[in-house]
This record gives structure tokens, C-alpha cells and sequence, in this order.
């Protein structure tokens, strides 16, 4: 399966976005509504799995953020990533969806946050 883990240091919070899909391009999008909560994955612009950040700290870190494996390499993506953004805010659903129908965004993605790293 795919996940968006979430931690503070302390805790942890994961939601599973689908079972992996083989051979084909899937987008996958996982939004942080802090205001709400909520993690919230999207598989494809279709809303998917949610998981309650209500209980989690500061997930601010001086330990870098990683895509396609775990924070220690382990559990390696094995296929190709493409068009990574990460936003200074959450998205709304139609923006997500916007995104995976390939439409322009409403506006550009801000640059990768320092110590993001690709595993």
C-alpha cells in the first residue's frame, strides 16, 4: 500500500492512500489541514483515506522529510516519481483535483523546503 506518515517526534500518524497500482501513472496528493485535523489523501483527484492529526505536535524538524521510502531508506518506492510540489498551505479538494486533471494551479508551487530529500 501507499502512505502519508505524519510525525512529531513523538507520534506518529499514517494514512494509507490505495492498494499500489502497477505499470500506470497514478496521482497521489496528501493534503495536512491542521485547522481541520485532518490528513487527507487523494487518489487520482478522488478523496481517499483520512486520519486524525488532533493529537500531534509540531511536526516542524530539523530532520529532513523524505518521499518514496521511509526516513531511514527503508521501504523503497520502486518505480518513478514525477512533479513533486509541497505547498505552504492545505488544499482544498477541487484544487487536488484540479492538479490531477492536469489543469495549471492557481498558483505555482513555492520551492522544496530545505533538507527535503528524495530516497
Amino acid at each position: 500500500n501507499w502512505n502519508a506518515n505524519l510525525s512529531d517526534g513523538t507520534q506518529s500518524v499514517f494514512a494509507t492512500f490505495t492498494t499500489e497500482r502497477l505499470n500506470q501513472w497514478v496521482h497521489l496528493a496528501a493534503v495536512v489541514d491542521r485547522a481541520g485535523g485532518l490528513l487527507r489523501t487523494y487518489v487520482n483527484g478522488a478523496a481517499g483515506a483520512t486520519a486524525s492529526i488532533a493529537a500531534l505536535g509540531s511536526i516542524s524538524s530539523a530532520a529532513p522529510a523524505s518521499i518514496g521510502a521511509g526516513s531511514a531508506g527503508s521501504y523503497p518506492f520502486k518505480g518513478k516519481i514525477d512533479d513533486v510540489r509541497i505547498y505552504n498551505r492545505a488544499l482544498s479538494a477541487a484544487e487536488v483535483q484540479a492538479l490531477s486533471s492536469a489543469a495549471t494551479p492557481a498558483d505555482p508551487p513555492p520551492a522544496a523546503p530545505r533538507g527535503l530529500r528524495f530516497l
